[in-house]
């Protein structure tokens, strides 16, 4: 399901955007079979055909202590990015940040609710629908926003906005799931 996430999304945001905004470049090779990809493939592959057992142990170890560090190199990364950004900005923008909260941590999630209670799809679905409806925005929108050449410091403080908000919200929102769709 989120294999190609990545391509899609990194290659896809352009078609959302006026014409003026970004370039209509076309798919390059490199963009789609990134080593990101190749890895994963790879990698399901060896499991798949129960061929892991041939990897080398050591290789297992540092491909283990690469994927445990870059998770909080990239948390680090964005948030360094997102406090320059802020210091840039000068002044917080809370009529705007409490609109996108109020559009992104309430109003989709109550949208999705309701289609779930309506539609009923399985409750492996409607669990992943909801999940995905309340939490946060991608954090990789500040780098969309900056290729669109919009307003990435706004875009950050929308970022930081939701994940706080979400601390209340999520919960809030998986309450009203359990009570109204189990």
């Amino acid at each position: 399901f989120t294999l190609f996430m990545p391509v899609l999304f990194f290659n896809g945001y352009v078609f959302f955007f006026p014409k003026k905004s970004v370039s209509r470049r076309s798919l390059k090779d490199s963009k789609v079979l990134n080593p990101i990809l190749i890895a994963i493939v790879l990698a399901m592959g060896l499991k798949l055909m129960d061929l892991e057992s041939w990897v080398p142990g050591f290789v297992v170890s540092i491909t283990q202590l690469i994927g445990a560090t870059a998770l909080p190199l990239v948390m680090l990364t964005i948030g360094g990015n997102m406090y320059i950004d802020f210091t840039r900005q000068g002044k917080i923008r809370y009529a705007s940040s409490i609109k996108f909260v109020i559009t992104k941590n309430i109003v989709f999630p109550l949208a999705t609710l309701a289609f779930i209670f309506l539609v009923r799809p399985p409750i492996a679905v409607a669990t992943l629908m909801i999940i995905q409806s309340a939490m946060p925005p991608l954090s990789a929108v500040p780098v969309v926003t900056e290729r669109a050449q919009g307003n990435v410091p706004l875009t950050n403080q929308f970022l930081v906005s939701s994940f706080i908000f979400s601390i209340v919200t999520v919960p809030a929102v998986m309450w009203m799931f359990t009570v109204l769709y189990t």
